[in-house]
């Protein structure tokens, strides 16, 4: 244990707690969602059906953001993750009733879906407000850090054993899984006690004056708003790796080195976010963000610099593994530096944004690739055999120079962008003084 580990406060048992109901309830739900998708694919081998199923778990994300922000805020926590419990645990009942009589079918299995996406969108803001009030200031990037390298163990769990299980029980074998875990975390859940928020009474001021409380309270404070812009904006560059990294390594690999590839690059998340929880975090945190922003950027431009498996697959894991310390850096700073009245709609807002924006990035790096990048790389212009001459020609370069470019963007804004915002927080809004009346100032 190193000095600056020592210094950081171990998480209290009932943190620990905490994300032990989270992670063994994420892993059930996850997966019954990778499952879903599967059986609908198998049964319709229809693309726009599974891709109706995806959406169904986004878009309450966006939709339901400001609602949830304020019912995070004015409800008792516990509560609120008994309720993204139980919801959902109803729906798989049904769902494995109807899947026994043989009456589930694909509209069925959208609406669960649908309907685990709404409980979703709920826990996962109801998740951040949380941590500040379970751990003390200084242990809260260990304690960040811990939620994100737990959050991601499902991710790598759950698609090898969806297909194990869809494989010898089917989805009924999933869905009676995924309501044990469901039962677990609720047990977990009664016996823990959260502080209280100190949400200001429901009465005083109008739903909807309530619900954009979160935004006023960032517009008030443009720094803080400039700093969550800018490492949401990394985030998203981070994000797009999930949409690129499949056609480049396809373009490098056989399909079955493409899966062990992607699979150990997902270790990226949990060791980067492991190590982090380890080591208690940076002992300047705004400065942390800037360093783990700036090796997430160059990572990335590693990632499309060559044509090479031994370039490509270290860069993605470092990569990830930068992304998962950042985040969960930036995460602490913004629980210290926004009042607990407000974490609910802060969160929420900013899950709005990543949604919305997610959506219309992935979307937009499709049509980028097929129709501009690709056919570029391919081609015999002036730009395509400059930039050939560095990162090759050919099938796949084109995505690797959009990832190229992605990672540059990443490096500049760590630079240019965060560090002046970084600046401001510090000036603005020092660690300890959000308060009370500033929250219920703004609602």
């Amino acid at each position: 244990m190193t000095a600056e580990s020592a210094a950081v406060p171990a998480p209290p048992r009932r943190f620990l707690a905490f994300v032990a109901a989270q992670c063994i309830s994420q892993l059930g739900s996850t997966l019954t969602t990778f499952s879903v998708g599967l059986w609908v694919l198998e049964r319709t081998e229809r693309l726009t059906d599974f891709a109706w199923a995806a959406i169904a778990a986004m878009v309450p994300v966006i939709l339901l953001a400001p609602v949830n922000g304020l019912l995070i805020d004015r409800l008792p926590r516990r509560a609120v993750f008994l309720a993204t419990q139980l919801g959902p645990a109803c729906c798989a009942l049904t769902a494995l009733v109807l899947y026994s009589r043989g009456d589930f079918q694909v509209p069925h299995a959208i609406a669960l879906n649908a309907v685990n996406g709404v409980f979703a969108s709920l826990n996962a803001p109801a998740m951040s407000a949380t941590t500040s009030l379970l751990v003390s200031r200084p242990g809260l990037v260990r304690a960040n850090a811990i939620l994100a390298a737990s959050m991601s163990l499902p991710g790598l769990l759950a698609p090898a054993l969806a297909g194990l299980m869809m494989s010898r029980w089917g989805m009924r074998g999933v869905l009676a899984l995924d309501l044990s875990t469901f039962a677990i975390a609720v047990l977990l859940i009664l016996n823990l006690r959260f502080a209280p928020g100190g949400a200001a009474p429901a009465d005083q001021e109008v739903a909807l004056r309530h619900a954009l409380g979160g935004l006023k309270y960032l517009l008030h404070r443009r720094s803080l708003l400039r700093f969550l812009g800018a490492v949401s904006v990394l985030q998203l560059s981070g994000a797009t790796l999930a949409v690129l990294a499949m056609p480049l390594l396809k373009s490098l690999a056989s399909t079955d080195t493409l899966g062990v590839t992607l699979t150990l690059s997902s270790l990226g998340a949990f060791l980067g976010a492991g190590m982090l929880a380890a080591r208690g975090g940076p002992s300047r945190r705004l400065g942390g963000v800037a360093t783990y922003a700036a090796l997430q950027g160059l990572f990335i431009v590693g990632i499309g610099l060559r044509p090479s498996m031994w370039m490509v697959a270290p860069c993605l894991f470092g990569a990830n593994a930068a992304v998962a310390a950042l985040s969960a850096c930036a995460e602490s700073i913004l629980q210290e530096r926004i009042p607990s009245l407000l974490h609910g709609r802060v969160f929420a807002l900013r899950g709005m944004f990543l949604g919305v924006f997610g959506i219309a990035l992935t979307a937009l790096l499709g049509v980028l690739s097929d129709r501009v990048f690709e056919p570029l790389m391919r081609s015999e212009s002036k730009l395509a055999l400059v930039v050939g001459g560095v990162i090759g020609h050919g099938a796949g370069r084109g995505v690797a120079f959009l990832i190229l470019i992605v990672g540059v963007t990443c490096v500049l804004l760590a630079l240019f962008a965060l560090n002046p915002a970084i600046a401001g927080v510090e000036q603005d809004t020092p660690p300890g003084t959000a308060t009370r009346t500033e929250a219920v100032e703004s609602t």
